[in-house]
């Protein structure tokens, strides 16, 4: 991997998951209470479920550790368990791995009724914002 510039840590990690499971510590607080700041996880290149914890790369090139909620047409959406809304749709490229121990303990729970009533409750809060946001544009 050859590049002209700096190093992005993000992208230098994204091309280390492809050879093996990686180590990151988390920072922040968006998926408390199941996942605080500063923990280790481990992440391993693999299939991705409604509900798993991950990683990805979002768009200002950091890593991302946030819960799976769906999948389609090559993009994912995710949501931390203390977000109130959902991250940008992030690209099957931008996928980094499942989140299988944290702290050398087992893999995170996958919460799926709370993560299903969570969601329930974000998309028409959503879809509200989103339709707000095209009209202000069109105006």
């Amino acid at each position: 991997m050859q590049e002209n510039g700096p190093i992005n840590p993000a992208r230098v990690l994204a091309e280390a998951v492809k050879t093996g499971p990686v180590v990151v510590v988390t920072t922040g607080g968006s998926m408390a209470p199941h996942l605080g700041a500063g923990r280790s996880v481990r992440i391993e290149k693999g299939s991705i479920g409604f509900g798993d914890v991950a990683a990805f790369v979002n768009g200002a090139d950091a890593v991302v550790v946030h819960r799976h909620v769906i999948s389609m047409f090559g993009r994912s959406l995710f949501l931390g368990d203390a977000n109130p809304r959902f991250d940008p749709l992030v690209a099957d490229n931008d996928l980094l791995g499942r989140v299988v121990a944290v702290d050398d303990g087992p893999a995170p729970e996958r919460h799926r009724v709370f993560l299903l009533r969570r969601a329930l409750r974000l998309i028409p809060r959503e879809a509200r914002a989103y339709v707000r946001q095209r009209r202000r544009g069109r105006a």
